[in-house]
């Protein structure tokens, strides 16, 4: 009888010997939403922080993945134990969405474990370019260059130039060309001189965002 009870304990440890064990990682915030006129082009936003717990003195390897067409991420440093101070590392890319970026743990002889990062990119209209004056010879057409930085779809803008003072000066104000890089064209009534000033309007077609700016 105690000979068989000491088998079984016997392979009790056995089995306990060959279980592997990690710990848990976890990315603050775990959701993020951006706006377009919160971030540049290629320039990096402030890092998520990377926290783990639970993986002992053992050093492990860090990494992500994912992000798509809105951000390049890293995580910086991959290497060293759970006490590295690590960050998960975006740079903008120009484009709205919504990504989901996985970051890994892993290490020798333990059970990797993962977390998802949720982070979208809204896309807003953003004026350049519109001077806030001008001036120009009576009978004369007037146009000036300007664009549109939006990082969504450019057929979801809806655009307007309306006069709002001056329409005795003014016969028309109207845009030329069809893409982000546009012109404003301002034309005079015949023989008429004095002041006006027209507002450029550049919005989503649901109105969420728009940008505006007046011309004198």
């Amino acid at each position: 009888m105690k000979k068989n009870l000491t088998f079984q304990w016997a392979g009790v440890i056995g089995l306990l010997a060959g279980l592997a064990w990690g710990g848990t990682v976890a990315v603050t915030p775990a959701s993020k939403t951006y706006l377009q006129t919160q971030l540049t082009n290629g320039v990096a936003v402030s890092p998520l922080p990377i926290t783990l717990s639970g993986w002992g003195d053992t050093n492990l390897t860090v990494t992500s993945t994912g992000g798509g067409t809105i951000f390049t991420v890293a995580v910086t440093p991959e290497g060293g134990p759970q006490t590295t101070n690590r960050v998960l590392a975006l740079t903008p890319k120009g484009r709205a969405g919504s990504e989901t970026v996985i970051v890994s743990v892993s290490g020798s002889d333990l059970t990797p474990a993962f977390t998802n990062v949720s982070l979208a990119v809204t896309a807003v209209p953003v004026l350049s370019g519109l001077p806030a004056a001008v001036s120009f010879k009576e009978d004369t057409v007037f146009t000036t260059n300007f664009v549109v930085m939006y990082w969504g779809n450019s057929n979801d803008l809806d655009w307007a130039a309306t006069i709002v003072t001056g329409a005795k000066v003014l016969k028309t104000a109207d845009f030329i060309g069809t893409s982000l890089s546009r012109s404003l064209r301002l034309t005079p009534d015949n023989n008429k001189f004095g002041s006006a000033s027209v507002m450029v309007v550049v919005s989503e077609h649901d109105g969420t965002h728009s940008a505006t700016q007046m011309v004198d």
